[in-house]
């Protein structure tokens, strides 16, 4: 590995991908999954579905707490 290599791998694995199975989105807030679950079907999440499966959109998420923050 070079070192621009080296520098770079740090910086990449602290960034999220836009969107996040519920059981990850638990791990990652705390909060069980079937009140992660609850959130999701009462419309609290946000969700993006591709194929059979349905994740948490974390972009979104982070877009409204950008606007929240500047109003």
């Amino acid at each position: 590995m070079n070192d621009t290599t080296k520098d770079v791998i740090p910086l990449l694995s602290n960034i999220m991908p836009p969107f996040v199975s519920r059981e990850r989105f638990a791990e990652l807030t705390g909060v069980p999954k079937g009140v992660v679950v609850g959130f999701i079907n009462r419309g609290y999440l946000p969700t993006i579905s591709i194929g059979k499966y349905s994740f948490v959109n974390l972009e979104l998420i982070r877009k409204r707490c950008l606007e929240d923050e500047f109003k």
